[in-house]
């Protein structure tokens, strides 16, 4: 399964999906979800904006979320991956660099 998020350049109208291009990263600042470039510096919400996926594209092998969403989502998630963990210590143990 693959989150369906895409932006759009403010200045030149690209529109792309998110993670599709090397420079893309998300991330949460102040419990927002936001998107970074990391070749450019910018980000939401000045240099680019979250926008619906194009019309006619195939929804099949996708989630649909929204960054408020994927806030909300965000400590279910962080209890899932600590529950796993504590399931599953030979998966944290593995490397003795990760606290």
């Amino acid at each position: 399964m693959l989150v369906n998020i895409w932006v759009k350049d403010n200045c030149t109208g690209n529109v792309h999906q998110v993670g599709t291009d090397p420079h893309d990263s998300l991330d949460s600042l102040d419990g927002k979800v936001e998107y970074y470039n990391l070749q450019n510096g910018d980000g939401t919400p000045t240099g680019y904006s979250f926008v619906p996926p194009p019309d006619g594209y195939d929804m099949d092998d996708y989630v649909s979320v929204t960054p408020d969403v994927l806030r909300v989502n965000r400590e279910y998630l962080h209890k899932d991956v600590l529950k796993m963990l504590e399931e599953h210590p030979e998966i944290f143990n593995e490397n003795e660099d990760v606290k």
